[in-house]
């Protein structure tokens, strides 16, 4: 018993030793990390074998020595561990040196070419403290036994038993099929008449109450009770870099009036209250159906989907009662080329919580607040905002544009990838059609996680264009060349000779995918499948 408790207290300050020892050093230097955790490991293990030899009485030490020595060490490694711990805290917080200067004209600029914002550029402040390293790790650990393995994601989508069981639950949604493979998404094409006005959808913010970003349901809105522990593990991992509970606009209800006119009215939410009540979702439906892939499921057969559906009555794709369903929008770069067009897309990172690894479109995010000094929130609550400023941050590497980090109560003006884009939309001098054309394509419902997205297509009509963005970008200013930010890989391809942070699928002139490059469940995500298929449609009839 004794033995079981001293190891239980040893393994925990090894585990958070070792993590607190890496995540403590600088990223790019692997192999002192890995030292210092091998140093740790050795240490704890000596520390281990030791307690285990005294405790069976194979090592003669007299009286109670023995525990003061285990006691003692233990106590030595969690001052280790705690200064690593204060040390990283520490350069975590440090605040960016940044170089504000004014130019002949009196302008500020941040020491590059391109135009700086017109409000000041602030320090990012993080909304809170990263979690204690004790809870973080077991966090970690608890994390990675409920996360959604790759096996069971291979096992599920090489078989039919998915596609079957989603059209028995669903029955009057149809999927979207792109280039002859089914994704597991609805989607609804935009009224043409609605597509000039990106902000077509957006309806009103129902509930102006702030959410309590650091518990469950603090505001009572009857979340699934299963959801607690998930935000609790996902809570606790946050690192207010990468992962940190964001703000966020979350479904309330979607009306429709008619095909292609939809008004989605929202509500305040966090980010990891809709990892908790919608992500996890698709996780329950992984789960059941990778145990015999071929076989079509029932309702009963997912208690939390049931028990949602419930809850709904019986309209849980459009009714955001009793989850944190947090809304997001997608924009698919169509680019005309010398044969045919290509669409931009590129792999998310193995950084992201959701979908690692998959291709997604970009530029993409969740819809949500800019800055917590709100100027108006129907401002905020934006399509056209959202998008623009991912179009700036995923795209440019303006990542000074999260949360929180700059005043954003005025227009996104001042930033050049984003005037630049704006001017193209403009008509000639001679009434030519404009270079680029912006349009509002539609919605979706994603049928494994039930979290809505917005979609906008960007058709580059001008060959060559696109390119001139990205060369321009460099000379423009070299801190905010084209370059995909952390959430996406870094996978290069060519177009016409530039080297792009992306990769091409092919289209035809009708906007079809060629073939070339086979898109699936299982490399991409629904939400990429949908704006692709959505965009393809208004791009064909702009042309």
């Amino acid at each position: 018993m004794l033995f079981d408790t001293v190891e239980m207290a040893l393994t925990l300050a090894i585990t958070s030793g070792a993590a607190i020892a890496g995540a403590g050093m600088d990223r790019r230097d692997r192999r002192t990390r890995g030292a210092a955790q091998a140093v740790v490991a050795a240490i704890a293990t000596a520390m281990l074998g030791l307690a285990g030899n005294l405790v069976t009485n194979r090592v003669d030490v007299p009286g109670e020595r023995w525990l003061l020595l285990v006691l003692g060490a233990f106590l030595i490694l969690l001052v280790v561990v705690a200064t690593v711990e204060a040390r990283s805290r520490r350069d975590g917080s440090a605040a960016v040196p940044m170089t504000i200067a004014e130019d002949s004209a009196g302008h500020r600029s941040d020491g590059c070419t391109c135009e700086m914002p017109h409000q000041e550029l602030h320090v990012r402040t993080a909304p809170h403290q990263p979690g204690p390293w004790p809870l973080r790790t077991l966090a970690e650990l608890e994390s990675k036994r409920h996360s959604i393995s790759d096996s069971r994601v291979r096992k599920v989508f090489h078989a039919a038993g998915w596609e079957g069981t989603l059209r028995r639950l669903y029955p009057e949604t149809p999927l979207v099929s792109l280039g002859g493979v089914t994704f597991p998404i609805w989607a609804e094409i935009a009224a043409p008449e609605l597509r000039g006005d990106l902000d077509s959808a957006i309806g009103d913010i129902t509930d102006n109450s702030r959410p309590d970003r650091r518990r469950y349901d603090a505001e009572g809105r009857g979340f699934d009770h299963r959801g607690r522990a998930e935000f609790r593990r996902t809570y606790w991992r946050r690192d207010e870099v990468r992962r940190f509970n964001a703000e966020t606009f979350a479904l309330d209800t979607i009306e429709r009036h008619g095909p292609g006119k939809v008004r989605i009215h929202a509500r305040y939410g966090t980010y990891f209250q809709s990892v908790a009540t919608s992500e996890m979702l698709e996780r329950e439906f992984i789960n059941v159906v990778s145990h015999r892939p071929d076989a079509v499921w029932s309702l009963s057969d997912f208690p939390r989907r049931a028990w949602l559906r419930e809850q709904a009555g019986g309209d849980e794709l459009f009714n955001g009662a009793h989850r944190a369903a947090a809304l997001s929008v997608a924009a698919v770069v169509i680019v005309k080329e010398q044969h045919g067009y290509s669409a931009l897309l590129s792999r998310r990172s193995g950084d992201v919580k959701t979908h690692p690894g998959f291709q997604h479109v970009f530029p993409s995010g969740i819809l949500a607040p800019t800055s917590s000094r709100y100027g108006s929130e129907r401002s905020e609550y934006s399509v056209k905002r959202a998008f623009l400023r991912e179009f700036a941050e995923e795209l440019f590497g303006y990542d000074d544009l999260a949360f929180d980090s700059r005043d954003l109560r005025d227009a996104l003006g001042g930033i050049w990838p984003i005037q630049h884009l704006l001017n193209a939309t403009q008509p000639g001098p001679f009434g030519e059609r404009p270079a680029v054309e912006i349009r509002y394509t539609g919605i979706s419902v994603p049928l494994l996680t039930l979290r809505p997205e917005v979609y906008v297509l960007v058709l580059v009509r001008q060959p060559g264009w696109f390119d001139e963005l990205v060369s321009g970008a460099e000379r423009k200013c070299r801190r905010h060349g084209f370059n995909l930010n952390w959430e996406f890989e870094d996978d290069r391809d060519d177009i016409h000779g530039k080297r792009l942070n992306s990769i091409r699928v092919e289209l035809d002139d009708q906007f079809a995918l060629t073939g070339r490059q086979r898109l699936t469940p299982l490399n991409t995500v629904p939400h990429a499948a949908a704006a692709l298929w959505l965009g393809a449609q208004v791009a064909r009839d702009l042309v």
